[in-house]
């Protein structure tokens, strides 16, 4: 048998063994988010200098054609309002009057994945305060010009494309058998909004990349918030 002293000893060396892991793995994840950050960085960085003006070109030529009047119907997909209305909605239904904890839980997660996502989009977009396309070809005027609100300062990043992606990642994560339906409409919605001459690349993918990591610290945090939810 153990001593109490022996056995306490043990516990707390298995206790700081568990620590160690804990931050060990904590700074890895620290580690590929700061990668991940530099990589869009650079992507977006090249795409503002190579990509965005002689794409935003071509689509500008398509203004009033059957394409750019078949993407507008397809991007209104990407407003985020009626996926918070929905989401509440079912979340407060569910769990007040049809008392499904894991319905109720999922309405939730989608609720987050939407807000969480577009409440950093909002606030990137008022710091950055790029022009969007039309600015260009109105008034030649390419690049940014900070702390703006105004709708035509509010090109980066996409807050449909952002939408777009926060729902496919979290969707694909409740609903897994479907995810390839999901990604596909949410890359549609992104290409809309360059086809539209409403945002540049650079802007439709740091929207993106936005979107789908909201969902992964979303994910991560899920069980800290109380919402647990279990694949079937």
């Amino acid at each position: 048998m153990l001593s109490p002293k022996k056995r306490s000893g043990i516990l707390s060396l298995n206790q700081l063994k568990m620590d160690q892991v804990v931050v060990s793995l904590f700074g890895i994840a620290q580690k590929q988010f700061l990668y991940s950050i530099l990589w869009i960085t650079a992507v977006v960085i090249f795409s503002y200098r190579y990509i965005d003006l002689p794409i935003a070109r071509y689509f500008y030529t398509l203004k009033g054609s059957w394409i750019e009047h078949l993407f507008h119907a397809i991007t209104m997909a990407g407003n985020s309002l009626p996926y918070i209305f929905i989401s509440l909605f079912g979340y407060c239904f569910f769990r007040y009057f049809r008392s499904n904890e894991k319905k109720a839980n999922g309405f939730m997660l989608v609720f987050l994945a939407v807000a969480l996502s577009g409440i950093i989009t909002d606030i990137m977009k008022w710091i950055m305060g790029r022009y969007r396309p039309q600015k260009y070809f109105d008034d030649s005027l390419y690049g940014f010009d900070f702390f703006h609100f105004k709708a035509a300062y509010t090109s980066f990043p996409s807050g449909h494309t952002t939408t777009a992606f926060a729902l496919a990642m979290m969707l694909s994560f409740l609903f897994p058998r479907f995810q390839w339906v999901w990604w596909f409409f949410a890359i549609v919605i992104g290409v809309s909004r360059i086809i539209l001459s409403q945002h540049y690349v650079s802007d439709v993918i740091c929207g993106a990349y936005i979107g789908v990591l909201s969902v992964m610290f979303i994910l991560e945090k899920r069980k800290n918030l109380g919402i647990l939810f279990v694949n079937n």
